[in-house]
């Protein structure tokens, strides 16, 4: 794909969330490799701590910035939580997003490309079209990079639907920038669809996807890394639950893909139907002249 440049000079704004727990080694990295981006584009933190109880909060507050709103549950939820954790948190604290676009992040993942949110805000003024964008990542275990290519590409709802067993949606979070309208009223997980008990990047980059139903772009770059550690929340996980959740996801997904091709058969349908009534009565009109 070849892509339009984007020369309007009007300085756009972005929320970055940043979810952290306990991660005072991890969390000054975090904030570091995002007052580093080198954008013209204003960037606002939200911080939500999950109750830590090392010094997160200390680390945080050392970085002393008006850009900073720092939000700690009294007591850690994200393990109480059914659905989407960020969903849960900006309705408990009543958070609205202000700017064009957001973005969120681990506090123990980070940057390493300083022109990550310049491209992504610049790439989606240029394509109004497409709802978000992201890009391939590293992970991070011990001092060992190793890279990751997205298999999310440029697609639409539309391609992504018909091809759901094909297809992982995996693209790591903290390379994703959407626009404004993907979270507007605060609905990412709709109470008709009932996916309450899925977490994590896959559901949520669907149903990005699914309410927006525009295209997604993913830049062939590394953007962002993932910190692989024993305190994370996957990777506590033993090999068997990391199955059991990965089957659950992909069972629901498809019985979500069946649903919606059904309602737009019976769509179909009706269309159908109502054309073959309309032709009929207008020939009605035409014997009776």
């Amino acid at each position: 794909m070849r892509l339009k440049s984007f020369s309007d000079n009007k300085i756009k704004s972005i929320t970055i969330f940043i979810q952290t727990y306990n991660h005072e080694k991890y969390i000054g990295d975090c904030i570091k490799s995002i007052n580093s981006q080198i954008t013209k584009h204003k960037i606002q933190l939200i911080i939500f701590d999950d109750a830590s109880t090392d010094n997160t909060e200390q680390k945080i507050k050392e970085f002393n910035q008006k850009n900073i709103k720092y939000i700690k549950n009294k007591k850690n939820l994200f393990s109480t939580v059914k659905g989407n954790y960020l969903l849960f948190l900006l309705k408990k604290y009543k958070v609205k997003i202000n700017t064009d676009y957001w973005s969120i992040i681990e506090g123990d993942d980070f940057y390493i490309n300083k022109f990550k949110i310049e491209k992504q805000v610049n790439f989606l003024e240029s394509h109004k079209n497409y709802a978000g964008c992201s890009s391939n990542f590293k992970t991070l275990v011990g001092d060992k990079y190793e890279n990751h290519f997205s298999n999310l590409k440029n697609y639409d709802y539309n391609f992504l639907l018909s091809n759901l067993e094909k297809l992982n949606f995996y693209s790591h979070l903290s390379t994703w920038v959407w626009r404004k309208k993907t979270f507007e009223n605060n609905q990412i997980l709709p109470e008709c669809l009932r996916y309450k008990n899925h977490k994590g990047d896959v559901m949520m980059n669907f149903q990005l996807i699914r309410l927006s139903k525009s295209k997604i772009y993913n830049f062939n770059d590394f953007f962002s890394v993932y910190r692989v550690h024993n305190k994370g929340y996957w990777n506590r996980l033993s090999d068997e639950e990391k199955k059991q959740k990965n089957d659950n996801l992909y069972k629901t997904l498809n019985k979500y893909k069946k649903n919606e091709l059904k309602k737009r058969y019976s769509i179909k349908l009706l269309l159908t139907y109502i054309y073959k009534v309309k032709h009929k009565i207008i020939n009605m009109i035409k014997y009776e002249n």
